[in-house]
Formats: structure tokens, sequence, C-alpha cells
């Protein structure tokens, strides 16, 4: 028989959850990819860009988001991360689904579209074989 201990417990629910500091850095790395983007520095500038954006006059007037703060967020290196860049972030790695999402479904249409040409051809070819 297995026994878990009151440790166990703690140390379980301390794997599931994730800092906002690393979550942000997280999702940077995912949604802004250095295969899809070409370089770090290009996925920088649009982590920089996308929440730039994103984030209220207010808030900007404030701090303004630097390119260094974005490159912060890449690196993981920030010491904490606002509540409004860790939201714009999510919604970057919402719109990401999207985008691939929409990319995954054409490219199915256009496979299944070559399925049936290639079923049409067989079975045209296996008909005029019988006859």
């Amino acid at each position: 028989m297995v026994r878990i201990t009151r440790k166990d417990v703690r140390k379980s629910r301390k794997e599931k959850t994730m800092s906002s500091v690393a979550e942000a850095h997280d999702i940077a790395q995912r949604v802004w990819d250095t295969k899809r983007t070409g370089s770090v520095k290009a996925s920088v500038t649009a982590i920089k860009k996308f929440i730039e954006k994103r984030l209220s006059d207010e808030y900007l007037e404030k701090r303004p988001f630097t390119y260094r703060r974005a490159e912060t967020i890449w690196q993981g290196s920030l010491k904490r991360v606002d509540p409004e860049e860790l939201d714009a972030l999510r919604q970057a790695e919402i719109e990401e689904a999207w985008n691939e999402h929409r990319t995954i479904t054409a490219r199915l249409v256009e496979l299944n579209a070559i399925i049936a040409d290639a079923d049409k051809a067989y079975h045209r070819q296996a008909l005029a074989e019988e006859g």
C-alpha cells in the first residue's frame, strides 16, 4: 500500500501551479517560436508589438512597454509580470491557437480533395479493367 503524506500533497500542489513569470515566458516561447519568426530578435519584436497594442493608454503612460521588457519575457528573466501583460499574452495564445486551427482545417480540406480525386481515378481504373 502506498502512503501519501501531507508533504507529498503540498509538493503536488506546487508542481501544478505555475508562476505568472513562468507562464508568461512559456506562452511567449510557444506563440513566438523562432522556427516561425526566424530569430529571437523577430520574436521579441513581435511580442513587443502585440502586447503594446493591447495595453491601455493609462497603463502605458505609467509604464511604457519597451523592447527590453519584451526581451525579459522571452528570456524568462523578469522579476514579475503585470496582470495586464499576462492577459495580453494569454490572448496571444488563444489567437495563435485559432490561427493554427484555421491552417490545419484548410490543409485537411486540401488533403480530402486529393484523396477524393485519387479514389475516383482508382475506381475508374478498376471499372475499366473489369469491363
